[in-house]
């Protein structure tokens, strides 16, 4: 893979080396949010000595982005991990480890965590990273959609009951496809106080800026989940839009929304986490992102995809693919309160 001037994630992985931050299925989350831009690649190197050790990574680990394996000297690996494990001042100048090992720089090996972000001219952008920290790396504008996204944001104090639009349709007069939908999950935890997928199409809206029951948002802590949408018939879709409304960060919608007619050879009707949607017969539609830049957070959000009149794709299924907003804390999925889709004019 080429990845010159692209920003990299780079996983290191010494042999035996498992700690929390980086089971694969953290790292997953990060292949996931990124995996559909062009600006952004993801390597992980495995320093041992074995060749076949990437191989059995990424079988192992259902990974889907490349593995490469780092070659070490005999014996250097053995070097550099007794001096690790002995204070600086004892260490004797046997034992002090190099500057590098096999070509790896040690800022990438004596640290916590041994993700990194390295930037298009080749600069180290943000070390010790974790699947957390790194979703909000890198703020990169959604540039994996070619269909247009409209977003409108009421801020708190300009909300209302009826979720009253100006640019967008109201999820009550929408011509709506969904209605007749069902909504399974695919991948993830809801949380123990969201409503279920049922509301996303049931034709209620919430009775609040925090209401979790007339919501669907995952579990707190996690990064992403995945839930599809059955039309229970193909349909040339002109628009799709998703509503959401909470005082604070949950409010902002961060998702990717794929679509399938289901015939497409080797199609998987489940994509779980950590795979590539566009790789087992779906179609991206769309990336969104509407975390403002600049002003308050909280608030309705409205987001419409195409426009209504030219089709977006004949699809029976959507899949959505929703990140958190933020990595502050454990709180940071959408409140989710209605998803409308239209058919074509």
């Amino acid at each position: 893979t080429d990845f010159a001037g692209k920003s990299l994630f780079v996983h290191f992985v010494r042999p035996g080396e498992e700690t929390p931050w980086n089971e694969p299925l953290a790292l997953k989350t990060i292949y996931d949010r990124y995996c559909d831009d062009p600006r952004v690649e993801m390597l992980t190197i495995m320093l041992d000595n074995s060749a076949n050790s990437a191989q059995r990574y990424r079988s192992a680990n259902g990974i889907e982005w490349e593995v490469a394996a780092g070659m070490l000297l005999p014996g250097v690996l053995e070097q550099f991990s007794a001096a690790s494990t002995q204070p600086a001042s004892t260490q004797s100048a046997s034992t002090q480890p190099a500057a590098e090992i096999a070509g790896v720089p040690l800022i990438y090996l004596h640290t916590p965590t041994h993700l990194f972000l390295i930037g298009p001219d080749g600069r180290l952008l943000a070390k010790n990273l974790t699947a957390r920290t790194a979703m909000d790396a890198m703020m990169l504008s959604p540039r994996d959609s070619s269909s247009a996204v409209r977003v409108e944001h009421h801020a708190p104090g300009k909300t209302s009951l009826d979720f009253k639009l100006t640019t967008i349709p109201s999820p009550q007069t929408s011509d709506d496809l969904s209605r007749g939908a069902t909504f399974s999950l695919v991948d993830g935890q809801l949380a123990q106080s969201s409503g279920g997928l049922r509301v996303l199409n049931d034709g209620r809206l919430p009775s609040g800026a925090d209401s979790p029951g007339d919501s669907v948002h995952f579990s707190f802590g996690s990064l992403e989940g995945r839930f599809k949408m059955d039309l229970s018939r193909v349909a040339s879709i002109g628009q799709i839009n998703t509503y959401s409304w909470h005082k604070s960060d949950r409010g902002p919608q961060v998702y990717k929304v794929y679509g399938s007619d289901g015939t497409a050879p080797g199609f998987n009707a489940n994509p779980r986490i950590g795979v590539n949607p566009q790789t087992c017969g779906w179609t991206l539609i769309a990336g969104v992102d509407t975390r403002p830049t600049a002003g308050p957070v909280g608030g309705q959000y409205a987001v419409s995809i195409g426009d209504g009149i030219a089709s977006l794709g004949s699809y029976r299924y959507l899949l959505f693919n929703t990140f958190v907003t933020e990595t502050r804390d454990d709180w940071g999925h959408t409140f989710f309160n209605e998803i409308a889709v239209s058919s074509a004019k």
